[in-house]
Parts: structure tokens; C-alpha cells; sequence
């Protein structure tokens, strides 16, 4: 066996715990705010999908919503340009579009960083 094939044949890293993944869903983010607030789960549940709608409702509206140390949602205008198709290259137009956005805020960008 060559040097590129014992690479590819060693050991693989341990697993991380198998409580830790990199990332989170709805029903992870709804176990921990029961677990923090002592809600239940259904509770939790009925306001995270209330929040969410709420922020989507009114970026669809045109509004700006804010959350104070999380970050802002808001939607943003994309212009019409050109593009080329991958397969033929020819040029395609794209039309321009709405579209959601979303900016950390201070707080959060300075946790994140450590």
C-alpha cells in the first residue's frame, strides 16, 4: 500500500458525543427554551412557530424587524442582471427579485467570536 492509500485506510477521527451536532432544528431549539424556562414543549412550540410567523409576515410586508442584541431581518431588492448557463454559456437574463435578509447583530457577532 502506497503513502496516498494509507491515508485514505487509517483510523477516522473519534465521534464527536452523541449528544453534540453542529447544527440545531426546531425541535432541538423547542427542548432547550422548555428546558431553560421551564414551559412545555407545546408551549414553547405555539410561540416559536408564532415568532417565526411573525418575522416572516412582516418581512413579506416590507418591514424591518429588529431584535435587540440577536440581529435584523429584512428584505432587500436584487436588481435584474445578466448571467450565463452553466451547460451552453450563453448569456441568460435574471430577473431582479426580493428577497429575505438577515444581520447579526453586535452582541451576537461578539459571542459567536469568542
Amino acid at each position: 500500500m502506497g503513502k496516498a492509500e494509507e491515508v485514505f485506510h487509517s483510523e477516522s477521527p473519534p465521534s464527536p458525543p452523541s449528544d453534540f451536532l453542529p447544527f440545531m432544528n426546531k425541535a432541538d431549539l423547542v427542548n432547550l427554551v422548555a428546558a431553560r424556562t421551564e414551559l412545555t414543549k407545546t408551549d414553547v412550540s405555539m410561540v416559536v412557530d408564532a415568532a417565526i410567523d411573525t418575522i416572516i409576515d412582516s418581512v413579506v410586508e416590507g418591514k424591518k424587524v429588529s431584535i435587540l442584541g440577536f440581529g435584523s431581518f429584512e428584505p432587500r431588492e436584487r436588481s435584474a442582471r445578466q448571467g450565463l448557463n452553466p451547460k451552453t454559456g450563453e448569456k441568460i437574463a435574471i430577473p431582479a427579485k426580493r428577497v429575505p435578509a438577515f444581520t447579526a447583530g453586535k452582541m451576537f457577532k461578539d459571542r459567536v467570536q469568542g
